[in-house]
């Protein structure tokens, strides 16, 4: 079974219609880790920009969204049979979640989304009803069996 089948599953027992993956890590860093990139293990993307938003329904496609640079890269990286591939920002993820009627709660890492992000996403998708459910943990990483390990580094001067 393939990583968004299964992080689909998982879904229903948080009873959300969709679930955001940014690229970035807890530190905001734009090149992150291997054990940090949840982006690529959901998607194959392996670009340094980048969100993924996750839809519930196995009807539906989930979505990809990165900038103009990546366009080209995304195409060849994922699977268009599973994500729509969409050229922006929030502003598109705004758009992407505002044109499914049928989602009403998106889940989000609260490690993972700044507080101005949060609120500009809660503003824009507050008009279609669509509200948010914070997970302290990451839904990713909750069925990441083989994730890599975070290397340990000594601190030298």
């Amino acid at each position: 079974m393939n990583n968004i089948k299964k992080l689909r599953k998982f879904f229903r027992s948080f009873m959300i219609d969709g679930y955001l993956v940014p690229k970035n890590d807890e530190y905001f860093n734009e090149y992150v880790n291997q054990s940090s990139d949840r982006l690529k293990f959901i998607s194959n993307f392996s670009g340094s920009a980048g969100w993924g938003v996750i839809i519930a329904s196995n009807k539906l496609k989930s979505a990809v969204i990165s900038d103009g640079r990546y366009q080209e890269q995304l195409k060849k990286e994922v699977s268009q049979k599973e994500f729509v591939i969409l050229d922006g920002g929030l502003n598109k993820i705004i758009e992407f979640l505002n044109s499914h009627n049928h989602i009403k709660i998106i889940g989000v890492d609260t490690k993972l989304i700044t507080i101005n992000q949060f609120k500009l996403l809660e503003s824009k998708l507050k008009i279609k009803n669509i509200k948010f459910m914070l997970t302290i943990k990451n839904l990713v990483d909750e069925i990441w069996n083989n994730k890599p390990i975070i290397p340990q580094h000594k601190i030298f001067d």
